[in-house]
């Protein structure tokens, strides 16, 4: 790969841990809603840190949660949109992340649990993810808003921007997006090359007609990338190399550059899908977060 001012390569060589887990196959039906629903909500354990206090709130249909960890500014918000193909990934999972990344970066966090399809098609997940938005800036600066976001939460993440631009709303001051899906159609060539070293999606990715038709799919609203960015805040994404959805990022990137948005993407060595959601467990995740919460901290001191 051509080597780009605005994407930073993670070189160093994977930990014991990393290079155990990358020899896993994870064989998901993507089609099988209720079963990726239930095992999330079975097999997630969701742990409230101490000093971290935790608030539910209803936001249209959505019922969302506040992760408030203690000396927390009351000035500050993340709003963190999960991951999960827009099919499963709520609850338990949005739920667990969110109270880890208000405990990781000290912030409070507002995980929006919209709503999901097949039940729910797109534009449902945008519209939440924007009636969430609004709830937030009728009580915080969007200067201290950071939108963080992984997998198809981080393609929504910058599809709600899109959104924000055309109707004329303040923008938030960052994006932070964890292996983000942002082409539906899927035509980076990451696709193709990494489909045999992907953990998860080595089989299919199949499930973008869950969420749209297909005629939908280079809607930015839908697939971000197929938008324009000028005018986005900072950006700062993080994906594993080895990921189907590398191009994902790299593209969306030099787009991003090219109309003069600050953008950095890191690229890490043989690294799984969204793997800094598993916080302290995962060395290579660990380190990836202290980045994250520098980067969250620079622009939230910014006025």
């Amino acid at each position: 790969m051509d080597k780009k001012p605005y994407v930073l390569f993670m070189n160093e060589s994977p930990s014991m841990l990393t290079r155990m887990i990358s020899k896993v196959r994870i064989s998901l039906n993507l089609r099988d809603t209720d079963k990726l629903r239930k095992l999330t909500e079975e097999k997630l354990k969701v742990k409230v840190p101490d000093g971290v206090s935790i608030e539910d709130v209803l936001i249209g249909d959505s019922c969302c949660l506040f992760s408030i960890p203690r000396g927390a500014s009351q000035d500050e918000c993340i709003m963190y949109l999960h991951g999960g193909g827009f099919t499963f990934g709520g609850g338990a999972y949005m739920r667990r992340n969110g109270i880890n990344f208000a405990d990781e970066f000290g912030v409070r966090t507002l995980s929006v649990d919209y709503r999901l399809a097949p039940e729910n098609k797109f534009p449902a997940a945008l519209e939440d993810a924007l009636s969430a938005y609004e709830y937030l800036i009728e009580r915080y600066s969007p200067s201290k808003i950071v939108i963080v976001g992984d997998s198809a939460g981080g393609g929504l993440a910058f599809s709600l921007v899109h959104k924000l631009k055309q109707i004329g709303k303040p923008l938030p001051k960052a994006i932070v997006a964890f292996s983000p899906w942002t082409d539906l159609a899927s035509r980076g060539e990451s696709h193709i090359i990494n489909r045999s070293k992907d953990l998860i999606f080595s089989k299919n990715m199949d499930f973008a007609p869950e969420y749209a038709p297909p005629e939908e799919y280079e809607n930015p609203l839908v697939s971000p990338i197929y938008g324009s960015f000028s005018g986005f805040p900072p950006m700062l994404i993080i994906v594993g190399g080895d990921e189907v959805l590398l191009s994902d990022s790299i593209d969306l990137a030099e787009k991003a550059y090219k109309e003069g948005v600050n953008v950095e993407v890191q690229v890490w060595n043989r690294m799984f899908h969204v793997f800094p959601v598993f916080g302290k467990s995962v060395p290579e995740a660990a380190r990836a977060m202290r980045y994250v919460t520098h980067f969250i901290d620079r622009h939230m001191s910014q006025s």
